[in-house]
Protein backbone atom coordinates (compact mmCIF):
# COMPACT_ATOMS: atom_id res chain seq x y z
CA UNK A 1 0.00 0.00 0.00
CA UNK A 2 1.13 3.56 -0.73
CA UNK A 3 3.13 5.16 2.09
CA UNK A 4 1.26 8.48 1.82
CA UNK A 5 -1.85 6.90 3.36
CA UNK A 6 -1.59 6.91 7.15
CA UNK A 7 -4.17 5.21 9.36
CA UNK A 8 -4.02 5.09 13.15
CA UNK A 9 -6.92 3.22 14.73
CA UNK A 10 -5.99 4.57 18.17
CA UNK A 11 -6.45 8.16 17.02
CA UNK A 12 -9.57 10.11 17.94
CA UNK A 13 -9.74 11.34 14.34
CA UNK A 14 -12.25 9.34 12.30
CA UNK A 15 -10.81 6.74 9.94
CA UNK A 16 -12.36 8.23 6.80
CA UNK A 17 -10.88 11.64 7.65
CA UNK A 18 -7.41 10.14 8.20
CA UNK A 19 -7.55 8.52 4.77
CA UNK A 20 -8.93 11.64 3.13
CA UNK A 21 -6.41 13.98 4.76
CA UNK A 22 -3.49 11.65 3.94
CA UNK A 23 -4.38 11.64 0.25
CA UNK A 24 -5.20 15.36 0.20
CA UNK A 25 -1.85 16.26 1.79
CA UNK A 26 -0.03 14.09 -0.75
CA UNK A 27 -1.83 15.89 -3.58
CA UNK A 28 -1.25 19.40 -2.23
CA UNK A 29 2.41 18.61 -1.50
CA UNK A 30 2.66 17.25 -5.07
CA UNK A 31 3.75 13.81 -3.90
CA UNK A 32 0.77 12.80 -6.03
CA UNK A 33 0.63 14.43 -9.47
CA UNK A 34 -2.22 15.06 -11.89
CA UNK A 35 -3.49 11.80 -13.40
CA UNK A 36 -1.76 9.59 -10.82
CA UNK A 37 -3.95 6.59 -10.08
CA UNK A 38 -5.11 5.97 -6.51
CA UNK A 39 -5.53 2.56 -4.88
CA UNK A 40 -8.92 0.93 -5.29
CA UNK A 41 -11.38 1.12 -2.43
CA UNK A 42 -11.08 -2.67 -2.08
CA UNK A 43 -7.29 -2.47 -1.76
CA UNK A 44 -7.46 0.15 1.00
CA UNK A 45 -10.16 -1.80 2.85
CA UNK A 46 -8.10 -4.99 2.72
CA UNK A 47 -4.76 -3.46 3.69
CA UNK A 48 -6.00 -1.28 6.56
CA UNK A 49 -8.86 -3.55 7.64
CA UNK A 50 -11.44 -0.77 7.37
CA UNK A 51 -14.98 -0.90 6.03
CA UNK A 52 -15.98 0.01 2.48
CA UNK A 53 -18.18 2.97 3.61
CA UNK A 54 -15.14 4.52 5.36
CA UNK A 55 -13.08 4.55 2.17
CA UNK A 56 -16.04 5.52 0.04
CA UNK A 57 -16.72 8.60 2.21
CA UNK A 58 -13.05 9.64 2.06
CA UNK A 59 -13.00 9.34 -1.73
CA UNK A 60 -16.36 11.07 -2.15
CA UNK A 61 -15.25 14.13 -0.17
CA UNK A 62 -12.06 14.34 -2.23
CA UNK A 63 -14.21 14.17 -5.36
CA UNK A 64 -16.45 16.94 -3.99
CA UNK A 65 -13.39 19.11 -3.41
CA UNK A 66 -12.23 18.60 -6.98
CA UNK A 67 -9.02 16.79 -6.08
CA UNK A 68 -9.80 13.34 -7.52
CA UNK A 69 -12.22 11.84 -10.02
CA UNK A 70 -13.47 8.41 -11.03
CA UNK A 71 -13.06 7.19 -14.59
CA UNK A 72 -15.48 4.56 -15.74
CA UNK A 73 -13.77 1.20 -16.05
CA UNK A 74 -10.33 2.63 -15.18
CA UNK A 75 -10.26 3.64 -11.53
CA UNK A 76 -9.77 6.76 -9.42
CA UNK A 77 -7.26 9.44 -10.40
CA UNK A 78 -5.81 12.69 -9.13
CA UNK A 79 -7.35 15.70 -10.89
CA UNK A 80 -5.84 18.85 -9.46
CA UNK A 81 -7.07 20.96 -12.35
CA UNK A 82 -10.13 23.15 -11.95
CA UNK A 83 -11.92 24.97 -14.75
CA UNK A 84 -14.03 27.93 -13.58
CA UNK A 85 -16.27 30.07 -15.75
CA UNK A 86 -16.22 33.85 -15.22
CA UNK A 87 -14.63 33.63 -11.76
CA UNK A 88 -13.12 37.14 -12.16
CA UNK A 89 -16.63 38.58 -12.25
CA UNK A 90 -17.92 36.71 -9.19
CA UNK A 91 -18.50 39.26 -6.39
CA UNK A 92 -18.55 36.52 -3.72
CA UNK A 93 -15.31 34.72 -4.51
CA UNK A 94 -14.84 32.96 -1.17
CA UNK A 95 -18.51 32.01 -0.81
CA UNK A 96 -18.53 30.61 -4.34
CA UNK A 97 -15.53 28.38 -3.70
CA UNK A 98 -16.93 27.20 -0.37
CA UNK A 99 -20.20 26.29 -2.09
CA UNK A 100 -18.15 23.97 -4.33
CA UNK A 101 -16.44 22.33 -1.38
CA UNK A 102 -13.23 24.22 -2.14
CA UNK A 103 -11.28 25.90 0.65
CA UNK A 104 -10.31 29.47 -0.35
CA UNK A 105 -6.95 30.85 0.70
CA UNK A 106 -5.22 34.19 0.20
CA UNK A 107 -1.54 34.90 0.73
CA UNK A 108 0.25 38.25 0.48
CA UNK A 109 3.52 37.66 -1.36
CA UNK A 110 5.00 41.15 -1.03
CA UNK A 111 4.26 44.76 -0.09
CA UNK A 112 6.56 47.42 -1.54
CA UNK A 113 6.61 51.14 -2.34
CA UNK A 114 7.79 52.27 -5.76
CA UNK A 115 8.06 55.57 -7.59
CA UNK A 116 5.16 56.08 -9.99
CA UNK A 117 7.63 57.10 -12.70
CA UNK A 118 9.30 53.68 -12.38
CA UNK A 119 5.95 51.99 -13.11
CA UNK A 120 5.27 53.78 -16.39
CA UNK A 121 5.71 50.51 -18.25
CA UNK A 122 2.84 49.09 -16.22
CA UNK A 123 0.46 52.05 -16.00
CA UNK A 124 0.54 55.80 -16.69
CA UNK A 125 -0.27 57.25 -13.28
CA UNK A 126 -1.59 60.83 -13.07
CA UNK A 127 1.17 63.45 -12.58
CA UNK A 128 0.17 64.18 -8.97
CA UNK A 129 0.97 60.57 -7.99
CA UNK A 130 4.53 60.20 -6.65
CA UNK A 131 4.77 56.97 -4.62
CA UNK A 132 2.70 53.83 -5.13
CA UNK A 133 2.12 50.83 -2.88
CA UNK A 134 2.48 47.60 -4.85
CA UNK A 135 0.89 44.56 -3.20
CA UNK A 136 1.13 41.09 -4.70
CA UNK A 137 -1.34 38.45 -3.54
CA UNK A 138 -1.88 34.84 -4.61
CA UNK A 139 -5.36 33.35 -4.20
CA UNK A 140 -5.82 29.58 -4.04
CA UNK A 141 -8.50 26.93 -3.86
CA UNK A 142 -7.61 23.77 -1.93
CA UNK A 143 -3.98 24.85 -2.17
CA UNK A 144 -4.06 25.24 -5.97
CA UNK A 145 -3.21 28.74 -7.27
CA UNK A 146 -6.22 30.25 -9.05
CA UNK A 147 -5.06 33.81 -9.59
CA UNK A 148 -2.35 36.36 -8.92
CA UNK A 149 -3.43 39.90 -8.01
CA UNK A 150 -1.17 42.95 -8.10
CA UNK A 151 -2.62 46.06 -6.46
CA UNK A 152 -1.27 49.55 -7.16
CA UNK A 153 -2.50 52.01 -4.52
CA UNK A 154 -1.13 55.60 -4.53
CA UNK A 155 0.31 56.72 -1.21
CA UNK A 156 -1.36 60.09 -1.83
CA UNK A 157 -4.81 58.53 -1.32
CA UNK A 158 -3.82 55.61 0.92
CA UNK A 159 -1.23 56.86 3.46
CA UNK A 160 0.24 54.21 5.76
CA UNK A 161 -1.53 51.51 3.79
CA UNK A 162 0.90 48.89 5.08
CA UNK A 163 -0.92 49.10 8.44
CA UNK A 164 -4.13 47.87 6.82
CA UNK A 165 -2.92 45.11 4.53
CA UNK A 166 -3.71 41.51 5.37
CA UNK A 167 -4.11 38.29 3.40
CA UNK A 168 -7.88 38.66 2.90
CA UNK A 169 -7.85 42.40 2.21
CA UNK A 170 -10.98 43.54 0.35
CA UNK A 171 -10.62 46.52 -1.97
CA UNK A 172 -13.98 48.01 -1.02
CA UNK A 173 -13.04 47.89 2.66
CA UNK A 174 -9.82 49.78 1.94
CA UNK A 175 -11.76 52.48 0.10
CA UNK A 176 -14.24 52.63 2.94
CA UNK A 177 -11.49 53.09 5.54
CA UNK A 178 -9.95 55.96 3.56
CA UNK A 179 -13.37 57.49 2.85
CA UNK A 180 -13.01 57.10 -0.90
CA UNK A 181 -16.45 56.56 -2.46
CA UNK A 182 -16.61 53.60 -4.80
CA UNK A 183 -17.15 54.80 -8.36
CA UNK A 184 -16.61 53.18 -11.74
CA UNK A 185 -14.27 50.39 -12.74
CA UNK A 186 -12.85 50.18 -16.25
CA UNK A 187 -11.57 46.78 -17.31
CA UNK A 188 -9.21 45.52 -19.99
CA UNK A 189 -8.74 41.84 -20.79
CA UNK A 190 -5.93 40.28 -22.79
CA UNK A 191 -4.85 36.71 -23.39
CA UNK A 192 -1.09 36.30 -23.10
CA UNK A 193 1.67 33.72 -22.87
CA UNK A 194 2.70 33.51 -19.24
CA UNK A 195 6.22 34.42 -18.14
CA UNK A 196 8.43 31.85 -16.42
CA UNK A 197 8.17 33.75 -13.13
CA UNK A 198 4.38 33.86 -13.20
CA UNK A 199 4.22 30.23 -14.32
CA UNK A 200 6.14 29.24 -11.20
CA UNK A 201 3.92 31.36 -8.92
CA UNK A 202 0.72 29.98 -10.46
CA UNK A 203 2.02 26.39 -10.70
CA UNK A 204 1.42 26.04 -14.44
CA UNK A 205 3.61 25.06 -17.36
CA UNK A 206 5.87 27.77 -18.87
CA UNK A 207 4.56 29.32 -22.09
CA UNK A 208 0.97 28.42 -21.24
CA UNK A 209 -1.89 30.89 -21.69
CA UNK A 210 -3.06 33.34 -19.05
CA UNK A 211 -5.95 35.80 -18.85
CA UNK A 212 -4.50 39.20 -17.93
CA UNK A 213 -7.04 41.64 -16.49
CA UNK A 214 -6.37 45.32 -15.83
CA UNK A 215 -8.77 47.19 -13.57
CA UNK A 216 -8.80 50.99 -13.24
CA UNK A 217 -10.84 52.34 -10.32
CA UNK A 218 -12.26 55.84 -10.58
CA UNK A 219 -14.03 57.63 -7.71
CA UNK A 220 -17.54 59.06 -7.95
CA UNK A 221 -16.15 62.52 -8.65
CA UNK A 222 -14.17 61.13 -11.60
CA UNK A 223 -10.57 61.02 -10.39
CA UNK A 224 -8.27 58.00 -10.52
CA UNK A 225 -7.95 56.09 -7.25
CA UNK A 226 -6.21 52.76 -7.88
CA UNK A 227 -5.11 50.19 -10.42
CA UNK A 228 -5.02 46.39 -10.28
CA UNK A 229 -3.71 43.59 -12.46
CA UNK A 230 -4.98 40.02 -12.18
CA UNK A 231 -3.60 36.90 -13.84
CA UNK A 232 -5.84 33.86 -14.29
CA UNK A 233 -4.27 30.65 -15.69
CA UNK A 234 -6.02 29.64 -18.90
CA UNK A 235 -6.04 25.98 -17.94
CA UNK A 236 -8.19 26.76 -14.87
CA UNK A 237 -10.47 29.47 -16.22
CA UNK A 238 -12.73 30.24 -19.12
CA UNK A 239 -14.28 33.63 -19.83
CA UNK A 240 -17.76 33.75 -21.32
CA UNK A 241 -18.98 37.23 -20.53
CA UNK A 242 -19.45 40.73 -21.88
CA UNK A 243 -19.75 42.23 -18.42
CA UNK A 244 -16.67 44.37 -18.79
CA UNK A 245 -15.73 47.46 -20.81
CA UNK A 246 -12.62 47.25 -22.95
CA UNK A 247 -10.62 50.44 -23.15
CA UNK A 248 -7.30 51.56 -24.58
Amino acid sequence: MKSYIQVNKFSKTSLYLQIKDSIKTAILDEELKDNDQLPTEEAICSFYNVSRPVVRQAYQELINEGLISRRQGQGTFVTRKYVFTNLPFNPNYNAFLLSKGINPESLILSVTQLKAKDLMGVFAFPPEIDWVYVIKRIRKGNGIPLMLEIFYWPELYFPKLEDHIHHDVVTSKVWEYYHIPVGQMKTELNSEVISDVLAQILSVEPNSAVFHFKFIHVSLDGHFTSFKESYFPGERHQIESELFNVYG
